[in-house]
């Protein structure tokens, strides 16, 4: 199984473009740190001379061909798009989502894990292939505040465990 993630930051508002080409960087290294055949082959392509620019259909048709190339090789993927609702404008978030659903459409080997802080009409895409998980913060501060203790406490218990007391972690 190879996880490929991709974390959509507020401070740059991605584009659709951004998080295709991401994927496509990162599905292009292969387990053993190689780089897959097929990346090499797009980049000589797309950098001999002057050329056009790459255009987004060409981005996911390589993320295709290496999501294929990683079925070939037995490769359970799971694609990790995280804060989706981060994206630069409700319109790439729902053209990322068609792109999304094309993949789990067309590759069974893949599975796909996106989170949002905010409900996205776009995500109904997946209804037919989703197991939605509400999150909240609804737990009083005084209760987070006694994990935390507890949690400190017992990490704090292990250490003291170690050596005898004497690991420089330990006071």
């Amino acid at each position: 199984m190879r996880i490929i993630s991709y974390f959509c930051d507020s401070t740059k508002r991605v584009n659709r473009e951004t998080v295709t080409r991401a994927l496509a960087r990162k599905l292009a290294f292969l387990p053993d740190s190689s780089v897959a055949r097929t990346a090499l082959n797009f980049y000589e392509r797309k950098s001999q001379g002057l050329q056009p620019a790459v255009s987004i259909t060409e981005w996911e048709n390589l993320v295709f061909e290496l999501l294929k190339q990683c079925a070939d090789m037995s490769y359970h993927i799971v694609l990790v798009i995280d804060a989706l609702n981060e994206c630069a404008t409700p319109e790439d978030i729902d053209l990322i989502c068609i792109f999304l659903h094309k993949i789990v459409e067309k590759c069974p080997h893949v599975s796909l894990l996106i989170s949002s802080h905010e409900n996205i009409t776009s995500i109904m895409r997946f209804r037919e292939h989703m197991n939605q998980v509400g999150v909240v913060t609804d737990a009083p501060k005084t209760e987070i505040e006694r994990f935390i203790d507890e949690e400190l406490r017992h990490r704090r218990t292990e250490l003291n465990k170690l050596e005898g007391n004497k690991s420089i972690f330990c006071k």
